[in-house]
């Protein structure tokens, strides 16, 4: 085997992974036996290919620990690698859930490298062959199914068992009613569900407990209302947070804020972590098979007005652009970029500028 080589890309230093280091939200590259790093190519549909000479963006994945002791590997697209049935046991980076198919068996070959062994009983080969593409079709480990996990960051903190208590009511967005709801707390890392709990009928109290240390979505559900996703970094909260949660009513004009999208800064490019919540969209639209709506963009008052109205529709544009990759027709999403003329609050203050910053849709028919 090789020795390992350490470098410095970005700000990230290379760092074998020890066997024995928690695998947890640990952000790595895999490099093939023959050199070469993992790519998750967006170009053809995100198969994963061992290509690259240096690891950059779509190089790089979060390793996820079930809790079975596999791992999922989320790539940098927000999708979890899986296995196809078909095609030989090709490998892509295509799944919003780590099931079976999503799930590996790290096996040590030596102190350096280790082999992939996939739900089918195979072991992960990059495939020099082709293209270096990836295929879990390999009864046994070898020189071409071994892989080297370079760390590039490493996100877990340890949290002593510690919880978070969120607590509030659910209610009508139009006529602030009580309603009676289930609360759903999910890990904004692996999309795992932490907890479901019911409100009050009367009263529409809900309390719930999350782990501390993560980030975390959380959001109540009843018929013939659509949520209003909410989120929460527990690591950096300490003892309970009070938040109402919102149902809007499934009525033409009523108006949905993404909370749980996200946006590189001054761009329209969406970070993986706004993906769960848009796949989100993507069912209501197979719930309700006539949906159409505006997806409307805004902004502060930071910068030109021009500027800000051309960010604030390609951010809609890029919403768009996401929901119809995933099946929605092109036809039932109105797009507008409204700039810095409708704020939701105060430009004076970073708390109300960044409510201003937001992304909504509403409903033009159903």
């Amino acid at each position: 085997m090789k020795t390992t080589i350490k470098i410095t890309l970005l700000i990230a230093t290379f760092v074998c992974l020890s066997w024995q280091t928690s695998l947890a939200q640990k952000t790595v590259a895999l490099k093939s036996y023959f050199e070469k790093y993992v790519c998750t190519d967006k170009n053809i549909n995100n198969q994963l290919v061992a290509d690259r000479k240096i690891a950059q963006e779509w190089e790089t994945f979060t390793l996820i620990e079930m809790p079975n002791g596999k791992v999922a590997l989320k790539a940098h697209n927000g999708k979890y690698v899986t296995v196809s049935n078909e095609n030989d046991g090709q490998l892509s980076a295509k799944s919003v859930k780590a099931g079976d198919p999503e799930q590996f068996s790290l096996i040590k070959v030596n102190d350096e490298w280790i082999g992939l062994k996939a739900f089918n009983g195979k072991y992960v080969c990059a495939d020099n062959k082709k293209k270096g593409m990836l295929f879990a079709n390999r009864t046994s480990i070898g020189e071409w199914e071994s892989f080297m996990l370079v760390v590039l960051k490493d996100d877990s903190k340890p949290v002593e068992n510690k919880t978070i208590t969120i607590k509030g009511k659910v209610l009508n967005a139009k006529t602030k009613a009580p309603v009676k709801a289930e609360i759903t707390t999910e890990d904004m890392i692996s999309g795992n569900t932490l907890s479901k709990v019911e409100s009050d009928a009367s009263t529409g109290n809900y309390q719930v407990s999350i782990p501390a240390g993560g980030k975390v979505a959380f959001h109540a559900e009843a018929s013939n209302f659509i949520p209003v996703y909410e989120n929460v970094n527990s690591a950096e909260v300490t003892g309970s947070i009070n938040r109402d949660l919102l149902l809007v009513p499934m009525t033409v004009g009523e108006t949905v804020k993404l909370n749980n999208i996200f946006f590189q800064t001054g761009k329209s490019t969406l970070t993986s972590d706004s993906y769960g919540e848009l796949d989100k969209v993507v069912l209501l639209f197979k719930s309700y098979p006539n949906l159409e709506i505006e997806v409307a963009g805004h902004t502060d008052n930071v910068g030109s007005n021009d500027v800000n109205t051309k960010l604030s529709l390609a951010r809609a544009n890029a919403v768009k652009d996401y929901l119809t990759s995933e099946g929605v027709a092109v036809n039932k999403i109105k797009t507008k970029g409204y700039g810095e003329s409708k704020p939701v609050a105060t430009n004076d203050t970073d708390e109300g500028r960044t409510q201003n910053r937001r992304v909504e849709f509403t409903i033009l028919k159903k």
